[in-house]
């Protein structure tokens, strides 16, 4: 009987301290969004020197903690009380969503726990165009066309083909020829579909009630 519970009090003491030396956080995964500078904090506990360390290859992360420069490897010291914040920082994605891994240990240690880090897809994209400003028959106008990015670095020249669409009193503005010449032959029967895209192009610029032309956004 004394055997069994020496052997119970020495397994419980074993549980105890290395539950101690886990480095305590707040959460295991991290959301990013596409812009340049997304940080997401993380709470972290721990009495001694502790380490993070961005997975191999992600050079587009790093971590940092007060009085500690941004780096893909950092160390922080904790009194097991007090709690400490580490950032995660992204640079901005041009490209698909992008994954990464933070790795959390007790300084010295091989084991350490894992902090799964995604980042939002930013390749350029760009809204529905719309037109600003009024048109009226027979004044001259100044409207314009505004193409409103969803994601974009800044800096960045797109062209797109757009084309605007007069039937009666209602005006539609498009980027998509197809969508252009679909309206035209609803508009104009002549207008076959054994035509070339280019042949329906030129006539739909010929035709009144519809108006083709460039559309440049920066």
């Amino acid at each position: 009987m004394l055997f069994a519970a020496a052997s119970l009090l020495s397994v419980g003491c074993t549980s105890d301290d290395d539950t101690a030396n886990v480095v305590k956080r707040d959460t295991d995964e991290v959301n990013l969004a596409y812009a340049d500078g997304s940080t997401s904090q993380i709470t972290v506990r721990y009495d001694g020197r502790w380490e993070a360390e961005v997975s191999t290859g992600c050079d587009w992360l790093t971590l940092s903690t007060d009085g500690v420069e941004p780096a893909a490897s950092i160390s922080s010291v904790g009194n097991g009380t007090d709690y400490q914040y580490l950032n995660i920082t992204a640079e901005r994605n041009t490209g698909d969503a992008r994954e990464a891994v933070v790795y959390l240990r007790e300084s010295g240690s091989q084991q350490a726990l894992e902090i799964a880090v995604s980042q939002d897809a930013g390749i350029f994209e760009v809204s529905k165009p719309e037109l600003r400003g009024d048109i009226k028959q027979n004044v001259e106008s100044s409207a314009y066309i505004v193409v409103p990015y969803l994601k974009a670095v800044g800096g960045e020249s797109v062209e797109c083909g757009g084309y605007i669409a007069l039937a009666g009193e209602r005006l539609t503005v498009l980027l998509d020829l197809n969508e252009a010449l679909a309206i035209a032959k609803r508009l104009y029967p002549q207008l076959t579909s054994d035509q070339s895209l280019a042949g329906i192009a030129a006539l739909v610029e010929a035709l009144p009630g519809i108006y083709a032309g460039g559309v440049m956004t920066r």
